[in-house]
């Protein structure tokens, strides 16, 4: 299973999020999230450490972002702004230092807590520019966060990902009622995922093991257990996917005494482009 969003953007603000960040650490798409999330964030940041060099946008601008992500419409000087501005120049955004002890986590968090408090009674009176850019800040973090969600404002497909191919899963004759969906997934540096989900119509006190398999069954490579509902899995580097070509889930007991298939299939598919 996949880390939050909004912990990956929580993440990325500088937040200590233990799941997230040990999740992180071997899930590579949720590790390449986490790097585009950070790198907004950083480019938040570097609007907020010189207010003064932003650009006052015109009143349109800022309307068709908060329409965009269906936002509250927010006024420069209003006081949750001010609040979001001082959080994003606040925080340290670059990558959480997972080595850091807790009770140093616990501080940054009481001391944003605090500021947060704070800022709820202030409103700025400087000149338009310093009244500007925390809406521009909230926007690029929010617009990020939604991004990554599946939202309004940046659709997958300008992740530089795309879907290759994709299967329907069916039951086996000892699973009937049991369904499913695959779908290859290549990643912007050539890496391929498999995404899938199933719904199995009985329980079953063991474990689901996940493999492709060449179209006569003859070759099979095991990605892994799916512990839940979904799960994803990066394709072994190698691993022709013109030759294997079909996914299925397998019934494994538990303890499994072979690393071979079970020939107890609960689900399978053949992906098509």
């Amino acid at each position: 299973m996949h880390s939050d969003p909004d912990d990956l953007a929580l993440l990325a603000i500088g937040e200590h999020i233990g799941p997230a960040e040990a999740h992180v650490e071997q899930c590579p798409q949720c590790a390449g999230e986490f790097a585009e999330l950070t790198r907004a964030a950083g480019l938040t940041r570097s609007a907020a450490s010189d207010p003064q060099a932003l650009v006052v946008p015109p009143p349109a601008v800022w309307e068709r972002t908060v329409a965009e992500l269906q936002l509250v419409s927010l006024r420069p000087g209003d006081a949750v702004a001010d609040e979001a501005a001082d959080r994003v120049r606040q925080t340290n955004v670059a990558r959480p230092n997972l080595e850091n002890d807790a009770p140093e986590h616990a501080d940054r968090r009481t001391g944003r807590g605090e500021e947060r408090h704070r800022g709820h009674h202030r409103r700025k009176t400087t000149g338009a520019r310093t009244k500007w850019w925390p809406q521009i800040a909230v926007a690029a973090v929010l617009a990020a966060i939604v991004g990554f969600a599946g939202g309004l404002l940046l659709p997958r497909q300008l992740n530089s990902s795309k879907i290759i191919s994709s299967a329907q899963l069916t039951a086996l004759p000892s699973w009937k009622g049991s369904s499913g969906s695959a779908q290859i997934e290549r990643s912007r540096d050539g890496s391929e995922y498999l995404h899938i989900t199933i719904d199995v119509a009985k329980p079953f006190d063991g474990n689901r093991e996940v493999w492709l398999a060449t179209a006569d069954l003859s070759h099979m490579r095991s990605l892994g257990y799916l512990n839940d509902r979904s799960g994803s899995y990066q394709v072994p580097a190698g691993l022709n996917l013109r030759n294997f070509t079909v996914v299925d889930v397998s019934a494994e007991p538990r303890p499994d005494p072979s690393p071979g298939h079970s020939d107890q299939s609960i689900v399978r598919g053949k992906l098509q482009q």
